[in-house]
């Protein structure tokens, strides 16, 4: 897949009869993925353009479920053939639905494909119809659980309560966080459960603080474990939650690499516990249930 930063004063592009998806695309849900599917039936490469960086005035938007590089990577996976992205700014969010459509003219698509409730231009005036009235454009109805749309947002507050199998089954994967093994306090080693800290630099959206069964991906090797989201209430309370994960049945320097972690399962939200003892019980529950979900798994 190639990827293309573009710029509002200089957006040359070469390939053309594109089956171009539109759209803000972050988590790239199973709603997101119906339009990239419907692009793909049309039998012509596929590019999408997104916008990166939503933070202003009109949009205030935290934390990406899929930051760039994450996006990157799953579009690639769902044969996404050109992926083009605009930073959003000052510029861009001043300019006029007309404008837009002028931009979207210069890709010289054979179709655009958007959601029904796609937008764009100053203060959202462009909308899918509008789109339609100009360019070529099929757009999608909106899928809907128990009658809601599936939304971004929706998918964040799920994280928030912890249930991440409600998040796997409106993103059509599990949930995953990218980052580097770095050193912590060590105080799981020093319990007699080796961990691994995580350092994903905040750039995902917060979800539940407590225990989750996971699958790691490092050096292109897969290992199963089980996760604590949290700020260490029984020992050496943080003031900002981390990730640290303690893998099955396996004991390697892993430092300075990068992982990825799939959450699969939430086992318990965390709790302050009134002696080493009782927490060091807890662990051990966590880690058999761990292996029994991994046993049932195949």
């Amino acid at each position: 897949m190639k990827v293309y930063k573009l710029d509002l004063a200089n957006i040359d592009i070469k390939e053309n009869n594109l089956a171009l998806c539109l759209g803000f695309f972050d988590g790239i849900h199973i709603a997101h993925q119906r339009i990239i599917s419907l692009a793909k039936n049309s039998k012509h490469q596929v590019g999408l353009i997104s916008f990166e960086n939503i933070k202003h005035e009109f949009k205030v938007i935290d934390n990406e479920i899929t930051p760039l590089e994450d996006k990157i990577e799953i579009l690639e996976k769902l044969g996404v053939d050109y992926f083009y992205y605009f930073e959003v700014d000052d510029k861009l969010i001043h300019t006029s639905k007309e404008e837009f459509i002028e931009i979207l003219k210069k890709f010289h698509a054979y179709k655009f494909f958007c959601g029904s409730d796609f937008t764009f231009g100053y203060n959202a005036e462009g909308n899918a119809p509008y789109l339609k009235d100009n360019l070529p454009t099929e757009i999608i109805d909106l899928i809907k659980d128990n009658n809601i749309k599936i939304s971004s947002r929706d998918i964040k507050n799920e994280l928030l309560n912890g249930n991440i199998d409600r998040v796997n089954t409106l993103l059509g994967r599990p949930y995953c966080v990218n980052g580097i093994i770095k050193h912590g306090l060590h105080n799981g080693e020093k319990l007699g459960f080796k961990t691994l800290n995580i350092d994903f630099s905040n750039k995902y959206p917060s979800m539940k603080n407590g225990v989750y069964v996971v699958r790691c991906y490092i050096d292109n090797k897969i290992y199963e474990g089980v996760s604590n989201v949290g700020r260490h209430p029984s020992i050496a309370k943080l003031n900002s939650p981390i990730l640290e994960i303690h893998l099955l049945d396996i004991d390697i320097d892993l430092y300075d690499k990068d992982c990825k972690v799939e959450f699969l399962k939430f086992l318990r939200e965390e709790k302050e516990f009134k002696d080493i003892l009782e927490l060091k019980q807890a662990i051990n529950k966590n880690i058999l249930e761990t292996k029994e979900y991994f046993k049932n798994e195949k």
